[in-house]
């Protein structure tokens, strides 16, 4: 899920489904992006403007400039590299114009003009089997990696003018032995790490060092999905020991609000689309939820 503003956004999910609402998710219209055999899987969608979007997914890379009336195709030349495999799984736009597309074997392009060319970026860095789970665009300069990998749990950055990702750091993830889950800044030195299994890292020197946080405003185990941070806060969703979606909020990593989702006994679909501090959406349950205070509270749109 994805939104440009507090009404324009896109949902995907599972086998060909794509909607787009105009009126922040009251009313939802499936769109098609054309040729598409039936089947196909969409597993992301980035919405970069009022009318500009990108959809990620097994056929490709698809790109609107006109709300998803219609769709192109870009990128046709590029395919994940055989060393890394897998299809192209997610993307992170910084702009219209500048952003990362990832597959699902870790094998990263960048463009910087809306598509027109890609470049090949290297990830691997000697790592083996691996498993990348988010990639986030913190500006247009730079962007994060969440992934696992055979030995280790790794979080990647890239600095603008760089083709090459650099491991920021692995040993606090190694210690506890995760699988992260979710990774995000609220400013350009403190750094965010959210696991499964509900623990969640913190680094304030751009991942040198890591402390461990105990988020503990909750009953029972908290199993992590995703994990989105603004500059005023960091949201952290998922499910309870019942399987019932949750969230949990954080402005300093000390202190913790905790707060259930209403869906059901069903987890969030990964992280929130947070359109500014306080304003954003989560897909939970088959239903679109939204928040107007920061987290704290989620409604049925």
């Amino acid at each position: 899920m994805s939104f440009s503003d507090a009404k324009r956004g896109w949902v995907v999910g599972g086998m060909d489904l794509l909607k787009r609402t105009t009126d922040g998710g009251q009313h939802w219209t499936r769109q098609k992006l054309g040729w598409l055999p039936t089947g196909s899987a969409y597993t992301d969608v980035e919405a970069t403007g009022r009318k500009t979007g990108w959809v990620i997914g097994d056929p490709g890379i698809y790109r609107t400039a006109n709300s998803g009336k219609t769709w192109r195709r870009v990128g046709k030349s590029m395919h994940p590299h055989r060393v890394y495999g897998g299809n192209w799984d997610q993307a992170a736009f910084a702009n219209a114009k500048r952003g990362w597309v990832m597959s699902s074997g870790g094998d990263v392009i960048f463009t910087a003009n809306g598509g027109k060319t890609w470049s090949r970026q290297r990830t691997a860095n000697g790592l083996t089997q691996l498993a990348p789970t988010t990639i986030v665009a913190l500006d247009r300069r730079h962007a994060l990696i969440g992934m696992n990998a055979t030995g280790g749990h790794y979080l990647l950055g890239v600095g603008y003018g760089s083709s090459k990702w650099r491991v920021l750091t692995e040993t606090p993830f190694w210690y506890w032995n995760p699988d992260i889950v979710g990774v995000g800044a609220t400013n350009p030195n403190t750094f965010w790490v959210a696991a499964r299994t509900g623990e969640v890292f913190r680094s304030g020197n751009t991942g040198r060092t890591w402390q461990a946080l105990q988020p503990d405003p909750h009953p029972g185990a908290f199993f992590g999905t995703g994990l989105v941070a603004t500059g005023r806060a960091v949201i952290i969703t998922g499910s309870d020991a019942s399987g019932r979606g949750a969230a949990m909020t954080t402005v300093n990593g000390s202190t913790w609000r905790w707060s259930r989702l209403p869906s059901g006994r069903l987890s969030p679909l990964g992280a929130p689309d947070m359109i500014s501090a306080f304003k954003g959406f989560v897909v939970s349950g088959g239903s679109v939820l939204r928040t107007v205070d920061g987290g704290r509270t989620w409604q049925r749109t």
